[in-house]
């Protein structure tokens, strides 16, 4: 869909086990109280970036399973889009170049810098959205505990759309966008929160005439997002869920990987109580050693190119964006060359000095 600006943004597709107490069946996109991840569960979570081939995988999608019913789907999130930043980024001491052409939700499809996203656009927001899907959180604007929730949709321009842009049918329109959850004995939650990262910026043709559109793209976690996972999830637990993270793509895109285990981990250990565990040091073990040899292209091969997600390590930030900048490596080529030539001239004199003074006494012994 487009937002108000004309930005592209794709609807996310939440996917629970669970049932409504209404009795509809197939997956809900409303969170019960029973998938939130126990203190002490284990479990995981199976990612594809739109490479596997399941029903509603693809590269222009985002989705996620609720909770700990992550742990008996597979794969449990798409993610089609991740918002990676612009240029490069660092992760475990190394600099990840980031291709031109990524894909960003919430920015225009030929969008080089952040002045072609829609306002407050942030890095990772996709990632860090499903997610929270994942740790139990749903969509903030199905959330109507204390019927605090004023919105008023339009269903059949809900529907209809769903249904023309091939993300759907009627019960998935009603299950992601027109279904509403109420009842605080089923539901775990705060009042509606227009700030929520888990808020759809729902468009105007969607409103019901006559009514207010409250809805906004949100990029980052609100204070009550934060003090709803702080409450299911202590940080000071002794028995933290423990989460592993997989990514099942046969050969997933290194720089991929590593911007989703650095946006999560920076946006949650510090906050919540999950233990983490991102089985990706092959995948990056990997790429770092082929790297030796030549720069990982965006399907884990080795090639000669600089900016299709390769790993470099020089890099510098730029002051003004506070994104990583790549030092052009032909300066550093240039240098080595410069360096080889000088070898080769002082051997040859050297070469030649000794050749002059062996040759000079022989003559001087025969004549």
């Amino acid at each position: 869909m487009k937002s108000k600006k004309g930005f592209y943004q794709v609807p996310c597709t939440e996917k629970s086990k669970v049932k409504k107490s209404t009795g509809a069946g197939g997956y809900s996109a409303i969170f019960q109280r029973n998938t939130i991840w126990t203190q002490g569960e284990k479990g995981k979570i199976t990612i594809t970036f739109g490479d596997y081939s399941c029903q509603g995988c693809g590269k222009d999608a985002a989705w996620s399973t609720i909770g700990s019913d992550s742990t008996s789907s597979y794969p449990s999130m798409n993610l089609g889009f991740i918002d990676p930043p612009f240029g490069s980024f660092l992760h475990k001491n190394k600099v990840y170049d980031v291709p031109q052409d990524a894909d960003r939700n919430y920015c225009s499809s030929t969008a080089k810098s952040t002045s072609s996203c829609e306002s407050g656009w942030t890095p990772g927001a996709t990632v860090i959205h499903e997610f929270c899907h994942a740790l139990g959180m749903m969509h903030e604007h199905q959330n109507n505990l204390n019927n605090s929730n004023k919105i008023v949709l339009n269903k059949d321009a809900v529907i209809n759309y769903y249904i023309e842009n091939g993300l759907g049918d009627k019960r998935t329109a009603e299950l992601n966008v027109l279904d509403i959850y109420s009842d605080s004995s089923e539901y775990e939650g705060t009042d509606f929160d227009p700030k929520s990262i888990m808020l759809y910026a729902l468009p105007d043709e969607w409103i019901a005439k006559g009514h207010n559109n409250p809805t906004k793209p949100n990029f980052v976690l609100s204070s009550e997002d934060k003090r709803y996972l702080q409450k299911l999830y202590p940080l000071d637990s002794s028995k933290k869920p423990e989460i592993s993270v997989n990514f099942i793509d046969p050969n997933p895109p290194v720089w991929k990987v590593a911007w989703v285990e650095k946006i999560i981990s920076e946006t949650f250990n510090d906050l919540i109580g999950i233990k983490w565990i991102f089985n990706t040091d092959k995948i990056l073990n990997r790429a770092l050693s082929d790297d030796k040899s030549g720069n990982v292209d965006d399907s884990g091969n080795t090639s000669e190119s600089t900016n299709n997600g390769t790993i470099s390590d020089s890099s510098v930030i730029s002051s003004e964006t506070g994104t990583e900048t790549k030092i052009p490596n032909k300066i550093n080529q240039t240098v080595t060359i410069l360096i080889s030539c000088i070898s080769v001239f002082v051997c040859l004199v050297i070469f030649f000095m000794i050749w002059y003074f062996i040759l000079g006494n022989y003559y001087k012994k025969n004549i």
